[in-house]
């Protein structure tokens, strides 16, 4: 793969001799100390005026790499503000996103504070003009996600067990694929219900990361088995066993969840979906043991 060092310092030589960039600015795992691998993607934010000229123009792009891929959008959306971005596959396999935003992106966050792209770590690269100077610095990722109130959690938990008991519904039909697309909305909110108590667990000193990143790094052990045993789906069968091993999961950790924050939930609506789901895979002997199909 393209040298994570050598794009960025031809990001900056770049940047430096071009009057349309102010400053470049790099989040993700690469502004973070020792986070990044050889793998990681590059996230570069390119501050200035004419930041439209630089989305017209692609010629740019090709000073980093020989790029496979070149997809460009107006979609990423901080503080209610949409900037252009560019998503750039270079030839050896790195990954490199360009948000290409005006000054007032910088100037916002110095003063009503950084959002929460920028809270999760930063690195100013080259400030030509001083923009950055009012920049706080950036806060323990821990502290970025909160533990939930009673009413965003109650959205979480009525949502989960809805959807448990129509996936299987989908696994006697024999429609897997759809299914799965439901199973995978069902995990989101396990993983929000699993940051959670982590972060309850912790008191809040817990980096949980976001939908799910490196989960075996802040999962607890016995946990992130069972977590592991959700993602079984190499037949209706195995899905269907690890269907019930996600609710019975969910079940146990919300039960924490509550306990801890006192909320007023009735807590009996779980065991009444696993009783109904069950019973709907039984009636097709989709638990019974080593029943694969």
């Amino acid at each position: 793969m393209e040298s994570i060092e050598q794009i960025i310092n031809n990001i900056i030589s770049f940047a430096l001799l071009d009057p349309r960039i102010d400053a470049v600015i790099i989040t993700g795992s690469v502004a973070r100390q020792n986070q990044a691998d050889r793998f990681s993607d590059i996230n570069a934010e390119l501050i200035g005026s004419n930041h439209d000229d630089l989305l017209q123009d692609s010629r740019w792009l090709s000073r980093f790499g020989v790029p496979l891929i070149i997809r460009k959008e107006i979609s990423h959306e901080n503080d209610g503000v949409r900037w252009p971005c560019c998503q750039v596959l270079y030839k050896k396999g790195r990954k490199v996103d360009f948000v290409l935003a005006g000054r007032e992106r910088i100037t916002q966050m110095a003063e009503h504070g950084l959002d929460i792209i920028y809270q999760r770590g930063y690195a100013v690269l080259l400030d030509k003009t001083g923009v950055t100077a009012g920049l706080p610095a950036y806060a323990d990722p821990a502290a970025v996600l909160t533990p939930p109130d009673q009413q965003a959690f109650l959205a979480n938990w009525q949502n989960f067990w809805l959807e448990a008991s129509q996936v299987p519904v989908y696994y006697l039909r024999n429609e897997i694929w759809t299914a799965r697309l439901r199973d995978t909305a069902m995990k989101q909110w396990l993983i929000s219900l699993l940051e959670w108590h982590v972060l309850l667990r912790s008191d809040g000193t817990q980096d949980v990361w976001y939908a799910g990143r490196h989960l075996s790094t802040w999962l607890p052990p016995g946990l992130y088995g069972r977590f592991m045993a959700t993602l079984d789906n190499r037949d209706r069968a195995c899905a269907a066993r690890a269907h019930m091993a996600m609710l019975t999961l969910y079940r146990d950790v919300a039960l924490r969840v509550i306990d801890t924050q006192k909320f007023d939930v009735d807590i009996t609506l779980a065991d009444k979906i696993i009783a109904l789901v069950t019973d709907r895979l039984n009636a097709d002997d989709l638990l019974a043991p080593g029943n694969e199909q």
